[in-house]
């Protein structure tokens, strides 16, 4: 009978604490473990914040003489989001270095593109995948003052990769065309795919 109670009593202890454990367990999303190790936010918080970044890539241009040019292009940008479980929208500004020369001997080139644009996609803890639409004022040298700037419509996609809860990696692609640009009878067209390396304030 001694033997029942011990066991009894055991077992009744032993289920107590594993209520215990359970109901003490902190609640919420499940948190994700990255290839490094560390712990990342849950998908409703990794995307959303405050977030500064720099971009290296390629830029095209092409108008309608024609002539094209082509160059490495270096550049910066800030921006915020919002997220909603998977869905994620913001706001982003980025200045461009983009000096590429027009191949057509008339030593006009390319200086800053500056951009503003909205950002929106899905994600999940890993990835974000996303279009934008906004705008892009161009510089240019060699022009004379008063048509040496302009600004059009930018379109554009491009896709993360979370490297951590607060680093991300990722590939942007945009397009814009200027209709007479610094109303000169030139349509002229931008192209940039870059990498971008990203940190998020979250």
């Amino acid at each position: 009978m001694k033997r029942l109670i011990l066991t009894t009593f055991l077992a009744l202890a032993t289920s107590g604490a594993f209520a215990a454990d359970t109901i003490d367990a902190p609640a919420g999303d499940p948190q994700i473990i990255t290839a490094d190790g560390s712990t990342a936010a849950p998908v409703s918080e990794r995307w959303r914040g405050f977030y500064v970044g720099a971009a290296v890539g390629y830029g095209f241009l092409k108008d309608t003489i024609p002539a094209e040019g082509k160059d490495w292009v270096f550049g910066g940008y800030v921006g915020y989001n919002k997220q909603w479980g998977n869905f994620v929208a913001g706001v982003e500004g980025s200045i461009d270095y983009a000096y590429i020369m027009f191949t057509d001997g008339s030593g006009i080139k390319s200086e800053y593109l500056y951009s503003g644009r909205l950002r929106a996609g899905w994600a999940n803890e890993m990835i974000f995948a996303y279009g934008s639409i906004g705008v892009q004022h161009g510089t240019t040298v060699n022009l004379p003052p008063a048509n040496s700037k302009d600004t059009a419509l930018q379109l554009g996609a491009g896709i993360e990769f979370a490297l951590t809860d607060k680093v991300s990696i990722g590939t942007d692609y945009t397009y814009a065309k200027y209709k007479n640009f610094g109303d000169l009878p030139l349509d002229v067209t931008t192209q940039k795919v870059q990498a971008r390396l990203t940190y998020t304030f979250n």
